[in-house]
């Protein structure tokens, strides 16, 4: 990713304009590397150094007029298929969109979902990535106001949000060049710095390994026992996926050694 974004840096610079096969590249560059498991985040974050909690999937809910007060109050229900839960959200007459936005997002937090503004003011939603089936599947909305009308519920399908290097490279096709340039600028900055945590994460399992090495030897059947509990704790909530293998793959040691370090 930092060596396409540099290349379209230098064109810029240049002030050529990027070439539709350009902005196609960047796409599928994206969807190949923010996979569920592929190595980044949406947000071109490693996910090997993001919690589960940090690794997060948004969605726009432009298609529907949320926000926007009303002259009487209303009452909205969120139905989930795939758990087979659901919220209720109540919204004042004649509220605010900063206040529709901020009971929408009380509410939604019990189903692991955030609302907020975006930049422009529009209305966002994201969840952890692995909860996204939530709103990957349609949504069923009822209620009772203006928005909603009382009846049978209706199904809404929220939108994935665009990752950055779509965003920059459709912001570039409509010919906002300073606000892309702007973009680029910042993501050229947090990959460089993502690349120098992993680099630090390294030389920190590198020391550990090497210390591991002369007490794994050492370990008893119940210590061991114990360790491969914490471990798998520490795997379910995330941010060490891959790291095992990693630490096979590059070192002479035993899965009781990596077992051992990454405790």
């Amino acid at each position: 990713v930092w060596g396409e974004l540099k290349r379209l840096e230098q064109q810029l610079s240049q002030n050529r304009a990027a070439s539709g096969d350009l902005v196609s590249r960047l796409k599928l560059l994206e969807e190949k590397l923010t996979q569920p498991k592929a190595p980044l985040t949406t947000e071109l974050k490693p996910r090997l150094l993001a919690s589960a909690t940090d690794s997060r999937v948004s969605y726009s809910a432009e298609r529907l007029d949320l926000l926007s007060p009303k002259s009487s109050a209303e009452r909205l229900v969120f139905s989930f298929p795939q758990t087979s839960s659901a919220v209720e959200v109540l919204l004042p007459a004649g509220a605010s969109e900063v206040e529709a936005a901020s009971r929408l997002d009380r509410a939604l937090r019990k189903e692991h979902i955030q609302a907020r503004l975006n930049e422009l003011g529009k209305l966002e939603l994201s969840v952890p990535d692995q909860h996204r089936r939530k709103l990957d599947e349609p949504v069923l909305l009822s209620g009772e106001g203006i928005r909603i009308p009382a009846g049978n519920p209706v199904p809404v399908q929220f939108k994935p949000k665009a990752g950055q290097l779509t965003q920059l490279g459709e912001g570039l096709d409509k010919g906002e060049l300073r606000q892309e340039q702007q973009r680029l600028k910042r993501l050229l900055g947090e990959i460089e710095q993502s690349v120098r945590e992993l680099k630090q994460f390294r030389q920190k399992m590198v020391k550990q390994l090497d210390r591991v090495k002369a007490r794994s030897q050492n370990l008893q059947q119940e210590e061991l026992e114990q360790l491969q509990g914490k471990l798998s704790t520490q795997l379910k909530e995330g941010g060490f996926m891959g790291t095992m293998s990693g630490l096979l793959a590059q070192a002479n040691v035993s899965r009781q050694s990596v077992v051992a370090l990454l405790t």
